[in-house]
């Protein structure tokens, strides 16, 4: 959901995997040295919510090269929460030896009665729930809200946007920050739901697969759910091989290579779309809908 947002706005950056690393790293000992689960969650937020601000500070404002700039990000926050596990704690690799809170499990009455549905449906961590709102909290303040009709202006044309007063800048800078808000909770799940401890590295290319996803989807959210549980069952395919003694290797390529014909599929479709007009048709049918309603 932030790379759907970001990509309506057309701010296209690799940073979301530094914003859910450092989220995961902040909310999870932010819970041990807060000692409560609430301090935990605004910590990494904050966190995550910093890296946006970062970047779009130096790519919106100061109009540095967007991927030299995330790659400069994330390999910071990288290098950063390592250091800061071991200045903090005294261990570079995990931060297992201190007490943290997680995210609560919710079960659902009644539905956790019934068999199979209940072990799905109920019984998970609540930023699992959280997670199956936001999808629908993005395509409402993309398609249903003021907000949501300036960014996907600005990603579309940024020049007709500034000629009806939006300021482009400052839109996009918003769609970032909520952005960051998404990659922090996603981050937060990884080190307060998944697992209750911070790991070096654990978000693992997540961040990319959602960048994926997001373009696969063109930005709307409800089909980027779609696309993120196709990778996800990709993964559980991958965790199910490595059981049946496969090399561990091969099995953890699989989501990437579902992510790479995935991409090769929607960039033939629109490459068959351009050379046959599809698009210029699509664009003089609203020109036309839109001189009738005139």
């Amino acid at each position: 959901m932030a790379a759907c947002i970001g990509k309506q706005a057309n701010v296209q950056t690799i940073t979301y995997e530094g914003m859910m690393l450092l989220a995961a790293f902040a909310g999870n000992l932010g819970t041990s040295y807060a000692k409560s689960l609430a301090g935990g969650i605004i910590i990494g937020l904050l966190a995550s919510l910093a890296i946006a601000v970062f970047y779009g500070f130096f790519n919106i404002y100061l109009d540095t090269y967007d991927t030299l700039l995330g790659i400069a990000v994330n390999n910071f926050v990288s290098f950063f929460t390592i250091f800061m596990l071991f200045v903090l704690i005294g261990r570079k690799s995990d931060s297992s030896t201190i007490p943290s809170f997680t995210y609560p499990i919710v079960n659902i009455p009644l539905i956790n009665k019934i068999p199979i549905i209940g072990t799905i449906f109920t019984g998970q961590s609540l930023v699992t729930y959280i997670a199956i709102i936001s999808v629908f909290v993005a395509h409402f303040i993309v398609y249903k809200s003021r907000l949501g009709l300036r960014i996907r202006s600005v990603g579309r044309s940024p020049e007709a946007a500034e000629s009806l007063g939006i300021d482009v800048k400052k839109t996009k800078m918003i769609a970032l920050v909520l952005s960051g808000l998404f990659a922090g909770i996603a981050g937060e799940y990884m080190s307060m739901a998944n697992v209750s401890f911070f790991t070096k590295n654990m978000v693992s290319g997540r961040g990319f697969i959602g960048i994926a996803a997001s373009n696969l989807a063109l930005g709307r959210p409800l089909f980027g759910l779609l696309y993120a549980l196709m990778f996800a069952v990709s993964q559980v395919l991958a965790n199910q091989l490595q059981m049946l003694q496969l090399q561990y290797q091969f099995a953890n390529m699989l989501p990437y290579i579902v992510t790479i014909i995935g991409l090769c599929i929607t960039g033939s479709a629109e490459l068959r779309k351009e050379k046959f007009g599809g698009k210029a048709k699509e664009d003089k049918k609203k020109a036309d809908k839109e001189v009738k309603t005139e």
